[in-house]
């Protein structure tokens, strides 16, 4: 049996997570060509290609994604063998690269991370942010580990990501004690108050002219954001009432910073943590999700 040649996965694992055949040379300090005939002898052998070439970069081929998943774990465990015989009282701790949608709330993302870190299973993590696409397309190019989201993986990409319900959230109206103090008490004519809201397509005109008549208000929309962050700021600032969801402020609820109103009769929020099916660490993202929800 002929055996896969290590010396030209390793440059085609080198050249993926460098984004780039020059820079791989570089970092191997070989020529370009070398590492160009590397990667053409690996998908000789294969006889599949494993890049797709094109003007704005190289992405994987399907091919080329199984084979990156086998190539990590042998060169990533390369790794951990020659920090062990370097120093033989350092932890094997791994890293991840963690990719964040505009509007998931900085908060949860908090405690999912300060969890596995106290937990030891992870010594660093690196924080990205994008649109949905952006970061769907960095996981299953292996660029980002997993990236956490306010919906599920559609389309094309249902096939090569797994996705998992981490969190749910009820919305609530939350502002500075003072100000819903003033919502809350008793009137006969309606006081104007400016409202923050988060961008949610359920969060239409019909839907507040509700929610006004409701708590005898007239709503000011001032800003709408899916930045939960943004929102948290006006909330906090006095400025007016936040429209978000719960668990974006639920430091500042339970410190008493903040106030709120809770609209339970409003359909929750999920949050989605979406990962590759194919992947070399799917077994510490499983193992660091189980407990979350």
């Amino acid at each position: 049996m002929e055996w896969i040649n290590f010396r030209h996965l390793y440059s085609f694992w080198v050249v993926k997570k460098a984004g780039g055949f020059k820079v791989a040379a570089e970092q191997i300090n070989v020529s370009q060509s070398t590492v160009s005939e590397q990667v053409a002898l690996l998908e000789e052998y294969l006889q599949k290609s494993v890049f797709k070439r094109n003007t704005r970069g190289l992405k994987l081929t399907e091919t080329g994604q199984q084979l990156f998943f086998i190539a990590d774990a042998i060169f990533e465990k390369s790794k951990e063998i020659n920090l062990l015989i370097r120093d033989e009282n350092s932890q094997l701790f791994g890293e991840l690269k963690v990719g964040i949608i505009g509007g998931v709330s900085r908060n949860l993302i908090f405690r999912l991370l300060k969890d596995t870190l106290d937990q030891g299973t992870m010594k660093k993590f690196e924080v990205f942010n994008g649109s949905f696409d952006e970061l769907s397309e960095a996981c299953i190019n292996y660029e980002i580990d997993f990236f956490v989201s306010l919906m599920p993986p559609t389309g094309s990409h249902l096939s090569l990501l797994d996705s998992k319900v981490i969190q749910k959230s009820d919305f609530c109206l939350t502002g500075n004690p003072k100000v819903l103090n003033r919502i809350k008490k008793k009137r006969v004519n309606p006081i104007e108050i400016d409202l923050y809201t988060f961008k949610y397509p359920y969060f239409d005109s019909d839907f507040l002219k509700k929610l006004s008549k409701k708590l005898n208000i007239n709503l000011n929309i001032k800003l709408e954001s899916d930045d939960i962050s943004l929102l948290r700021f006006f909330a906090n600032s006095g400025a007016g009432v936040a429209l978000i969801p719960e668990i974006g402020v639920w430091e500042d609820i339970s410190e008493k910073r903040l106030g709120r109103i809770k609209l339970p009769f409003f359909k929750p929020i999920s949050f989605f943590v979406n990962y590759p099916k194919v992947s070399s660490k799917k077994e510490i993202l499983e193992e660091m999700l189980e407990n979350i929800y």
